[in-house]
């Protein structure tokens, strides 16, 4: 009989999208290639934190930090164990005006085009894109105090459910505590809040906050980082009691093995459409589109100086 374990944000948003995802990742354990969102996230919460451990001089500094992460994490240079003995690295020669040429590492633990150019140019998007965010950032938070807490991680019981996450930060302002979650989407809550209401995400940091700090959170705030906007939600009792809900009918699914396939809209942005189709559910299994998506970049990132990356 499988076991949910520890609950969290990312695997009861599996389970609500489709159980048998959740039962090809946290059951057979799947292995699949990253999507490039979900790298380009990981990595910029990661330079959001090194922004207070280390003391980046300028904006560029802090930019420029950033250009070296990126090539590295796409190269797969920081993968470890069972990843690091299956990396491949495709390299693409970047010919710059100068005829000099400069070669471009690319690991398959991450979903590429197999068109060079195509490759190239959401490599160097994405690189601009989070350059922008970063300076960005810089600018607007380094004459302002340290958060009180960065990346804290917390686990808790509720209602008989364990539940783990981190926090991005909490901030301190007028002897108030807010929670403050970083978001690399393109979409905001700027039209619409309906879903900033009632993310369950937020409601496990607001009732994360309460259980370890004693006391009700000021306000959660979803920091937008490509507009620099930030937007204010709060949680009541009948946040926590959906949230309960919801966590008795993952514990109950994964115990009673209830991994039905959840085909809809939703297929079209999973990542594990070629295990899936393993399993063969139907006469002929679904039909699987192995093309890769362009993911959506402002296109005013899609420019790079060439000269600049000697």
């Amino acid at each position: 009989m499988a076991n949910v374990g520890r609950q969290s944000a990312t695997k009861l948003g599996t389970w609500m999208t489709c159980p048998f995802r959740y039962y090809l990742h946290y059951i057979e354990h799947e292995q699949i290639s990253t999507s490039l969102n979900l790298v380009f996230g990981k990595e910029i919460h990661f330079m959001l934190d090194n922004f207070y451990k280390k003391n980046f001089k300028t904006a560029d500094s802090f930019a420029g930090f950033w250009k070296f992460r990126w090539k590295t994490a796409i190269s797969g240079e920081f993968l470890k164990g069972k990843q690091k003995q299956n990396l491949e690295t495709r390299v693409i020669d970047l010919k710059l005006k100068s005829e000099d040429v400069i070669p471009i590492k690319i690991g398959n633990h991450i979903r590429f085009p197999e068109e060079d150019s195509e490759a190239l140019g959401l490599y160097f998007g994405y690189r601009n894109l989070g350059m922008g965010l970063l300076k960005k950032f810089y600018n607007r938070h380094k004459p302002q105090p340290e958060p009180s807490e960065r990346e804290k991680r917390f686990d808790i019981n509720f209602k008989g459910h364990l539940l783990t996450g981190f926090w991005d930060r909490i901030d301190e302002h007028n002897g108030e505590l807010f929670i403050t979650d970083y978001k690399t989407d393109k979409s905001s809550p700027e039209k619409s809040s309906f879903l900033l209401d009632r993310y369950p995400q937020f409601t496990i940091y607001s009732l994360a906050f309460r259980d370890i700090f004693g006391k009700k959170e000021k306000n959660i705030l979803f920091y937008h980082l490509r507009s620099g906007k930030v937007f204010k939600t709060e949680r009541s009792q009948k946040d926590f009691d959906y949230l309960e809900k919801l966590c008795d009918d993952l514990s109950e699914g994964v115990s009673k093995e209830h991994f039905l396939p959840r085909y809809g809209f939703n297929c079209h942005f999973c990542d594990y459409q070629t295990p899936c189709a393993k399993y063969n559910v139907g006469s002929q299994g679904p039909e699987i589109d192995l093309s890769i998506k362009n993911p959506d970049i402002p296109q005013e990132w899609l420019s790079w100086s060439l000269e600049d990356d000697r």
